[in-house]
This record gives structure tokens, sequence and C-alpha cells, in this order.
């Protein structure tokens, strides 16, 4: 199975989910994910909804990804 193999409406909106495919990993509470500038973060389950999580799956949404105290959240592209 590869990346391009997987379509965003088939996989699981949470992290470690039990169900389904998606991002998981042997780390408890979240995953270890590398996102397509090489960068590397950790991503924890309870910071991100499955909408955000969703968005990351996509390049197509223009949405930037900020942390905040709450968690991670997404902000739209402005439209300019």
């Amino acid at each position: 199975m590869e990346p391009r193999d997987m379509h965003v409406a088939q996989l699981n909106p949470r992290i470690n989910g039990k169900s389904g495919q998606g991002v998981s990993s042997h780390h408890a509470g979240g995953a270890q994910v590398v996102f397509g500038d090489g960068s590397v973060r950790f991503l924890v389950d309870e910071e991100i909804s499955p909408d955000v999580l969703g968005a990351l799956f996509t390049r197509a949404g223009g949405e930037t990804l900020v942390k905040t105290k709450e968690g991670l959240r997404l902000i739209a592209p402005s439209g300019d």
C-alpha cells in the first residue's frame, strides 16, 4: 500500500484509531508524522480534531496549521 492508494474519505479521523487506515504509530497518545516540506512533528491525538487531521491528508485546501493553547487548528485561506 502506498499513500496514493488511500482516499481521505476512507481514513480513520483519529490518530492511532482502532479501525481503518490512517495515522498510527507505536507511540502512546500520538504519532510521529513527516510532512511534505520534510519537517517531522509529533501529533498528539487529544490536540487534533478530525477536521484538522482530514485537512492534513490533502494538499488542495490551502489551510494553515497553527498550534494554540487549545491544540492544533486550521486557518482557512484568505482568498486574496
